[in-house]
């Protein structure tokens, strides 16, 4: 009977052994090549995303770029002709009777201006610019008591208005002002 023994639990193994499941060695294998299919799939389609959105975003930004160059072409040849008869006329500082009155401005930004506190002082120099889309003026007096003394103003078109400072040559010092528009 042992052999008999012997020989059923070899059945019951034998058959224990063909229930079983392919092993663990050969199961690793057929995933990680599924694995690495997957996984190379993956990196093309990343990459080819990536390809397409440097290409378009280099695009779009070559076309913002081009758009802000004529916009400031547009600015500039504006400037020449239209933006500075926006400062030209009388201007009255708002805490007293001091007034500048700029009677024309050249496309270089060179201005005829005359300032009264209440008589005339003398202008040595007045020029209007336009930087970053902000008009500003600079007007430097040289008379007595006013020995290099200078206003820089920037114009406010909403409010129209000139604000800035006014270096006073004598003082030393700086003061923050506003004119607004008599005529």
């Amino acid at each position: 009977m042992l052999d008999e023994e012997s020989l059923l639990s070899s059945r019951k193994r034998k058959k224990r052994s063909s229930d079983r499941k392919p092993t663990l060695a050969s199961t690793k294998r057929g995933l990680s090549g599924k694995w690495m299919v997957l996984g190379l799939a993956g990196l093309a389609i990343a990459a080819g995303f990536f390809i397409y959105h440097l290409q378009y975003t280099n695009t779009d930004n070559a076309t913002v770029t081009q758009s802000v160059e004529a916009e400031s072409n547009k600015v500039t040849s504006l400037s020449k002709d239209d933006v500075f008869r926006n400062l030209i006329g009388s201007w009255r500082r708002v805490d007293g009777g001091y007034i500048i009155d700029i009677q024309r401005i050249d496309a270089n930004g060179q201005m005829r201006a005359a300032y009264y506190n209440p008589k005339s002082i003398h202008v040595s120099r007045a020029e209007a610019s336009l930087n970053h889309g902000v008009l500003s003026i600079f007007i430097e007096l040289k008379d007595v008591g006013y020995p290099g003394s200078a206003y820089t103003l920037s114009y406010h078109p909403r409010q129209n208005i000139l604000s800035g400072v006014y270096f006073q040559a004598v003082l030393k010092q700086t003061f923050e002002v506003v004119f607004a528009r008599v005529k």
